[in-house]
């Protein structure tokens, strides 16, 4: 027998299912939500379909009221549900975090740098799912501004359904200074994020992500590696209160060269703005106090009466 089944959202799909497996197995249904859907499909412009909205909607209306417990993985998203009505007093922040331990300076590898072509060069990398929400091509506007710096390199790893543009832009550009690398084994990354000069991180210029807290901010802050972040709002003002990297406009290619350009020019400063991230997620971010927080939830939520 279990005493919670855990949902994830996104895809929504699955509140109904993990609702009709809570019921049968008598156990409490928890809804842990790390993206607003069908908020962020519209806004996007992936879905445009009225009915389709509507189904959607009341689907994920249907979870919140369902849901024995909420969990949302940003301050924005849990206010949004806030302020749709749902009881509050089930609604509550658990954020994303990272294990230091897996996740530190001391990852840091040559030879992986001399498998990703970076050797002697001030590598900035992007890693993670190449879509439409990340707003890759700011990335590419600003490679192709800094073309005749021979000694700056940009490294992509992952795959998502904008990746193909992306290489036609390279192509396109003649971008000898960016490179694409298939997804790699989860147990990798430690060493790829370690072995960087700098992480970019950007979103969209949308209301939406306002609210969002990309999990790759905490593993490479963990790593000791300063990020540019081209993200607006509560990112934003995290890598503001860590002093951990330097903040831009989204989809301002401009404004991310001049950041990079700060950053190359004074390897000081990253090191300084990356053991500032490692300090504070280790404070304020640590997985295994997150996880003590959630189990504190869970008990909570499986001792409350129906």
């Amino acid at each position: 027998s279990q005493d919670v089944v855990i949902t994830e959202s996104p895809p929504l799909f699955l509140g109904y299912s993990g609702y009709l497996i809570s019921k049968f197995k008598n156990a409490k249904f928890v809804f842990n939500v790390s993206d607003l859907w069908p908020e962020s499909a519209i806004k996007l412009g992936m879905l445009h379909n009225k009915t389709l909205i509507s189904m959607s909607t009341w689907l994920e209306e249907f979870c919140y009221r369902k849901a024995d417990l909420i969990t949302g993985q940003t301050k924005g998203i849990v206010g949004n549900i806030s302020s749709r009505g749902f009881e509050k007093a089930k609604i509550h922040l658990i954020t994303n975090g990272v294990d230091c331990e897996l996740f530190k300076p001391e990852k840091r590898s040559e030879s992986i740098r001399k498998e990703f072509n970076v050797e002697g060069k001030f590598a900035l990398c992007y890693a993670g799912i190449h879509g439409l929400a990340q707003g890759l091509e700011v990335i590419m506007e600003a490679a192709r501004k800094l073309k005749e710096y021979k000694d700056i390199a940009f490294v992509f790893v992952g795959e998502g359904p904008e990746k193909g543009k992306l290489i036609s832009l390279k192509a396109k550009y003649g971008l000898d200074n960016v490179q694409f690398f298939p997804m790699q084994p989860k147990a990798r990354m430690p060493e790829i994020v370690a072995s960087m000069d700098a992480a970019i991180i950007p979103l969209k210029k949308l209301d939406l992500f306002k609210g969002a807290l990309p999990s790759k901010m905490f593993e490479t802050m963990a790593s000791g590696i300063p990020i540019v972040l081209s993200v607006e709002g509560e990112a934003e003002n995290m890598i503001k209160e860590a002093n951990s990297g330097i903040c831009v406009e989204p989809e301002n290619h401009d404004k991310l060269k001049e950041a990079i350009l700060k950053l190359y020019n004074d390897r000081n400063l990253c090191e300084s703005l990356g053991k500032n991230g490692r300090a504070f997620v280790q404070e304020n971010y640590s997985r295994k106090n997150i996880t003590k927080k959630l189990e504190g939830l869970l008990q909570k939520t499986v001792e409350t009466k129906s």
